[in-house]
């Protein structure tokens, strides 16, 4: 095998893992980036066809990871350390998650499939830190129930919540 036929493996092994990972068929992914059929993810995946470069980015957004992964010029990124996680009465769920050192909010919405993302900036990271540090009470010297910290930590991130989108107006 020759070193292009060995990349095109490599890539295509890599585009399979990281779907199977996001547990998205190949119709799928197909469908993220408006192919008509699996044939041609089917194709990349063996290695059979390049990866199309003007494909590339599109490729590493649906599969939430970087060009340069994809390509072999880098080691896959650190995954996300997960924080914490709520569901609201209104069926939006959220995930807080950190990666070196920056924190991110993925929210999902109960008619929506795919997870939006809001980066946090310094401001926002910090309020944040601080909300999340507030689980911390203790009452006359003893730290809080774990249920009720669990209840605490619940309040303060719908709080957070609400006024993260109303910061955003």
């Amino acid at each position: 095998m020759d070193e292009i036929e060995r990349m095109k493996k490599e890539i295509g092994e890599k585009i399979k893992e990281k779907r199977e990972k996001m547990n998205l068929s190949q119709e799928q992914l197909a469908e993220k980036l408006g192919y008509k059929s699996k044939t041609s993810i089917h194709k990349v995946e063996q290695g059979m066809t390049d990866l199309p470069q003007s494909k590339i980015i599109e490729f590493a957004k649906a599969l939430n990871t970087s060009p340069a992964y994809l390509m072999g010029w880098i080691d896959e990124k650190i995954e996300d350390k997960k924080l914490c996680e709520i569901s609201l009465s209104n069926g939006n769920r959220f995930e807080f998650k950190e990666n070196n050192g920056k924190i991110k909010m993925l929210m999902k919405e109960p008619n929506k499939s795919e997870w939006q993302e809001f980066q946090f900036d310094e401001y926002e990271q910090r309020e944040f830190e601080k909300v999340m540090g507030m689980n911390m009470l203790f009452f006359n010297g003893k730290e809080v129930a774990p249920e009720d910290k669990i209840e605490l930590e619940k309040t303060l991130l719908t709080i957070f919540i609400k006024a993260y989108f109303n910061h955003k107006k």
